[in-house]
């Protein structure tokens, strides 16, 4: 009987954790679930997104060695203004709770604004240093100037 209410309490305390955990973040996607982004409200300077996988059409690379999957995932760091292609083994898109964005609504973060575009896609732009990133079905560009 102890080991029975030992493990109901685990398993309470997951669900618990994994709820909180799921709060922390904000989601949304374009048209289609082309494009999925998420982003850490305990560090919002910070959006991440991902194209599909069947619709990477670009030649980036991350800076770093990786050992992962990359070409989907897209980074933005406000604070920096740099955007770059992440090393990760998972996307963003497909998030429980993720809301749609329809084309020209926008979200914005601290330092960072991103809007749905024609083609199902969505363009991040870090307000300060206008550096970021296209994604949509037919293109994906970093934008770096």
């Amino acid at each position: 009987m102890k080991k029975l209410i030992l493990t109901l309490l685990a398993t309470s305390n997951v669900f618990a954790f994994a709820n909180v955990a799921h709060a922390e973040y904000q989601h949304f996607h374009s048209k289609g679930y082309a494009v999925g982004c998420s982003v850490d409200s305990d560090e919002p300077i910070f959006v991440g997104c991902s194209i599909k996988g069947d619709y990477v059409k670009h030649h980036y690379k991350p800076t770093e060695e990786c050992e992962l999957d990359w070409g989907q995932n897209f980074a933005l760091n406000a604070k920096t203004g740099k955007a770059e292609i992440e090393c990760a083994g998972d996307t963003y898109i497909g998030v429980d709770g993720s809301k749609l964005l329809k084309v020209g609504q926008t979200v914005k973060g601290n330092g960072w604004t991103c809007t749905a575009i024609a083609g199902d896609g969505i363009k991040c732009i870090a307000n300060n240093q206008k550096h970021g990133f296209i994604l949509n079905k037919s293109k994906q560009i970093l934008i770096n100037k």
